[in-house]
């Protein structure tokens, strides 16, 4: 109770955390760097599935040499790692893909489309 008084259960870092005797796979920059990768290619509208976010969070922590208790032979993280990733990061939420409106889908033939690029190239 005087732990949780402190807040001291806060994930801070990888040296000074509340886990316990456990350690964060990632550290602090690396999960920053997936995050802002997740942003990115939101922003250009592809999102990334859970899986694709566990094989990312594995191969950074491969490409950085860390040490991990993720699965070496499918080169994934953990299922119960990713369910504290959006906890520690709430800039990021999981949502089901909606369908496309049909209007949305109506509007994208080809006179719209020329248009844009015709639009892009005057630009350019």
């Amino acid at each position: 109770m005087r732990r949780l008084a402190r807040n001291k259960n806060k994930y801070t870092n990888a040296t000074e955390n509340g886990l316990g005797r456990f350690r964060p796979s990632l550290d602090i920059e690396m999960e920053a760097d997936l995050v802002q990768h997740a942003l990115d290619m939101e922003f250009m509208l592809f999102g990334l599935t859970c899986t694709e976010m566990r094989k990312l969070a594995a191969e950074i922590a491969a490409a950085n040499g860390t040490q991990h208790n993720f699965n070496v032979k499918k080169r994934i993280a953990g299922k119960d790692w990713f369910k504290g990733f959006p906890a520690r990061h709430p800039e990021l939420s999981v949502r089901k893909p909606e369908a496309t409106p049909l209007a949305r889908a109506q509007a994208f033939n080809r006179p719209v489309v020329t248009k844009v690029f015709e639009t892009l190239e005057s630009t350019i």
